[in-house]
C-alpha cells in the first residue's frame, strides 16, 4: 500500500534592507554584528554589505511593511540605535 505523502511548499522571499542613517562610524554596525542581529530576528541566508547598514535576507514572509516594523523595534533593544528601515524585495529590486 503507497502512502500520500503531503507536500507543502513555502515560498522564501529575498529582501534587501536598507537603514538609513548608517554608516562604518557606528560601533554596532560592523558586518558579522549585523548578520547575527538579522539572523537574530529568523531571517535566513543573510549577507551583509560592509558597514553600510544593508542587508540582504530571506524569509517566508511576503509583508515588507511588517519587516520593516520587526526591524526598526528591535534595532533600539539590540544594537543600541534607531534607523528607519526600507524593505524591497528581489522582484520589487527588478522593476
Amino acid at each position: 500500500m503507497q502512502k500520500n505523502a503531503l507536500r507543502v511548499i513555502v515560498s522564501i522571499m529575498k529582501y534587501v534592507a536598507l537603514l538609513r542613517g548608517i554608516g562604518p562610524t557606528k560601533p554596532n554596525m560592523h558586518p558579522t554584528k549585523l548578520r547575527i542581529f538579522f539572523e537574530g530576528l529568523g531571517f535566513k541566508n543573510v549577507a551583509t554589505v560592509i558597514a553600510s547598514g544593508n542587508a540582504v535576507f530571506e524569509s517566508a514572509s511576503k509583508n515588507s511593511a511588517a519587516l520593516e516594523k520587526k526591524i526598526e523595534s528591535a534595532l533600539p533593544k539590540e544594537l543600541g540605535f534607531n534607523s528607519t528601515t526600507i524593505i524591497r524585495s528581489q522582484d520589487d529590486l527588478k522593476k
